[in-house]
């Protein structure tokens, strides 16, 4: 038995060292990264709270393991908008590499907060809760050590790729639970069903998603998607296999994953982008001789007045935003931004962009690794 064990133990060992060797990434990569999880977090996270403070308190309906669960009912304005203004410094210092691993930690504990509420609706989305777990996660790591205006205390290489890789097992462990759902309904060899199509008629019909190559679908003959169902469900069921056949095959299946999300913007007009800096998380940012240094450097009065007045500019649109949407009954700027951004298709395209040049960085690093610097042979 005792030999049997031991045997388990090196197998799971080796596997393990597969993943760590197909996850890992360096300290300048991931510094980069970093900047580009505040850019995202600033533009693109919906960080909106303060209008759960003016819903009616019938409507409260918290989640059993949630938050939310020690309340009576939902908080007051200000304690919502302060949470967003919260949200918005912590993803200054986040994108400036402000003591980054204590930031993010932070930011996720508030930001949980905020969604406890926001989730206490009787739905619980899930658009970003991968894009959420990578930032708990890349906090231990040392992507906040380059790049930074207050840099992190360094953490061992062998610890950073544990975190990495454990990030990968978790990636590969949301696609597996999203695959094995569609695996059990949508692989049913019927060409009178079709998993595809039942998320495009209710998309085209009822929601009005009829861009790009959408009216295309109609044209074609059904039975075609049944095809598709089959492709979606080996995809999603995949990742741990690649995570553990080597970095190669990991990247690609990161490509494939990439075009997967810009097929569903293009077909289905599903706007999945959160995912984008989660799949870079794991590709090498840092090309060629990097001459950059771990640190700024002293800080000067000038970087320290540029965030600040940085951090106030942004606060007090934030805040004036607010004030007039909430004061002034004929002000419709909000109305107007939300007009935008579900009917002019401006997400959308958008969304195309950020999946093209992600889905050109990750090529690079697979056809052509030696123009990428990243040290793989330690683990």
């Amino acid at each position: 038995m005792k030999n049997f064990l031991n045997w388990i133990e090196l197998k799971l060992s080796i596997l393990w060292y597969k993943a760590e060797k197909s996850a890992k990434n360096n300290s300048d990569s991931l510094s980069k990264l970093r900047i580009f999880y505040g850019i995202f977090i600033l533009l693109f996270l919906n960080l909106s709270f303060s209008w759960i403070g003016e819903i009616p308190q019938g409507l409260f309906l918290p989640n059993f393991l949630s938050l939310s669960i020690f309340f009576n009912g939902f908080p007051h304005y200000n304690f919502m908008l302060g949470i967003e203004i919260i949200l918005v410094c912590l993803g200054f210092c986040l994108l400036l590499g402000i003591k980054a691993r204590w930031t993010g930690i932070a930011f996720i504990i508030v930001y949980i907060i905020g969604n406890s509420f926001s989730f206490s609706f009787g739905k619980i989305n899930h658009g970003s809760v991968m894009f959420i777990t990578f930032i708990l996660g890349l906090s231990f790591t040392n992507w906040g050590v380059n790049n930074a205006l207050v840099p992190d205390k360094r953490v061992s290489e062998k610890f950073e790729q544990r975190v990495l890789a454990t990030l990968g097992v978790i990636l590969c462990f949301g696609m597996f639970t999203a695959g094995l759902e569609k695996a059990l309904y949508w692989v049913d060899f019927d060409l009178n069903t079709g998993g595809f199509l039942s998320w495009f008629y209710q998309g085209y019909f009822t929601q009005g998603r009829e861009r790009f190559l959408a009216p295309l679908i109609l044209q074609l003959p059904p039975q075609m998607f049944e095809v598709a169902d089959y492709l979606a469900v080996v995809f999603e069921l995949s990742p741990l296999l690649a995570l553990l056949s080597g970095r190669k095959w990991w990247l690609l299946w990161l490509l494939v994953a990439c075009t997967f999300h810009l097929a569903n913007t293009l077909l289905l007009n599903i706007n999945f982008i959160a995912h984008a800096p989660v799949y870079l998380t794991f590709v090498s940012l840092s090309w060629g001789k990097s001459k950059h240094k771990s640190k700024f450097g002293i800080l000067t009065k000038f970087n320290y007045l540029t965030f600040a007045i940085s951090i106030a500019a942004f606060i007090a649109l934030h805040y004036l935003l607010n004030l007039l949407v909430r004061e002034s009954s004929n002000f419709h700027l909000m109305d107007e931004i939300y007009y935008f951004a579900n009917n002019s298709g401006f997400p959308l395209y958008l969304n195309i962009v950020i999946w093209l040049i992600t889905m050109s960085i990750i090529a690079v690093n697979l056809l052509i690794p030696n123009k990428t610097k990243l040290n793989t042979d330690r683990i």
